[in-house]
């Protein structure tokens, strides 16, 4: 798991929202 750079949830959002 990367636990020493979280990236940002509104990356993972916007990927969930465009599909």
């Amino acid at each position: 798991m990367r636990a020493r750079r979280i990236p940002n949830p509104l990356h993972h959002l916007t990927e969930i929202l465009s599909l």
